[in-house]
């Protein structure tokens, strides 16, 4: 019996179930005064971006990385967003309502999860 319960008892301290989250670090983007644009370079593991944004606008994320690294772009609702468009510079997300957007990343490669983000918004 003893040697049964030791192993359930590592195996469920081990689980990541039971593995306290990686802390996620925020942080607000305020584009300089008369910017449209604004960057980051460096980790993107557990960071999150926050943008305030207005109805009838449109955002470009451009991810520079020698892996492969996707946004998700959440709404004020917590809704992800589908990009619209996208070109050399990245993708291009229409916005529909103002508030408070959150942009996440989706990392292939959680060894390197480096990058260089760019982020703009343009009034249509």
């Amino acid at each position: 019996m003893k040697k049964f319960i030791l192993p359930l008892i590592l195996a469920l301290i081990a689980s990541p179930a039971l593995a306290k989250p990686a802390k996620t670090y925020v942080t607000p983007i305020q584009f300089a005064k008369g910017s449209e644009c604004g960057s980051f370079d460096g980790s993107l593991a557990n960071r999150e971006f926050t943008l305030h944004l207005k109805k009838n606008q449109w955002i470009r994320i451009g991810i520079e990385s020698s892996k492969p690294i996707t946004e998700i772009v959440k709404d004020p609702k917590g809704k992800t967003l589908k990009h619209d468009d996208g070109d050399e510079w990245g993708v291009i997300y229409d916005i529909k309502q103002t508030g408070k957007y959150h942009i996440a990343f989706e990392l292939e490669d959680k060894a390197y999860p480096f990058a260089e983000v760019k982020i703009c918004a343009y009034d249509k």
